[in-house]
């Protein structure tokens, strides 16, 4: 499930970068994900957008953006309950 974050919830990849603590560690996310496959911890991750977009660069240049993330994972593993909630 993908959502906008809440506010005043920090990014998990500058918090765990420069801690909770640190300012540059409080930068708010634009974005909530809840895996919803079987297997998962169903934790939620929260990503600002720029950590967003960085997370859906491959090495060799592709882009795989969370909205495709979502429907990839929706069309291999048959998840169809609140995909993109609040988008």
């Amino acid at each position: 499930m993908l959502v906008n974050a809440k506010k005043g919830v920090w990014c998990d990849y500058h918090k765990y970068q420069y801690g909770a603590t640190n300012p540059k560690g409080q930068v708010q996310a634009a974005w909530t994900i809840i895996s919803e496959l079987p297997r998962s911890s169903k934790i939620p991750r929260h990503y600002c957008q720029e950590c967003a977009v960085d997370s859906s660069k491959w090495a060799d240049g592709t882009f795989f953006d969370l909205k495709q993330q979502i429907q990839f994972a929706q069309e291999r593993y048959g998840i169809t309950q609140g995909a993109l909630n609040g988008i």
